[in-house]
């Protein structure tokens, strides 16, 4: 029983690490984008050639 919690608390300590991390990726990410709006565009118009501006991106997409 004590391997089970101890195999519990592991699990959720990958968790929330693993959102902590996605969150600051995020954070960074954005805050580079604000901060140049050159590149904004520059992302914005490659999204818009590839995949057009009638429909959300999808994972299906990040092959192109």
């Amino acid at each position: 029983m004590m391997i089970d919690l101890n195999l519990v608390g592991i699990i959720q300590d990958l968790a929330i690490a693993a959102a902590d991390e996605t969150s600051s990726a995020t954070n960074f990410a954005i805050r580079y984008l604000v901060q140049n709006p050159d590149i904004q565009l520059k992302m914005q118009q490659e999204i818009d050639q590839l995949l057009g501006r009638d429909r959300w991106v999808t994972c299906n997409d990040k092959p192109k």
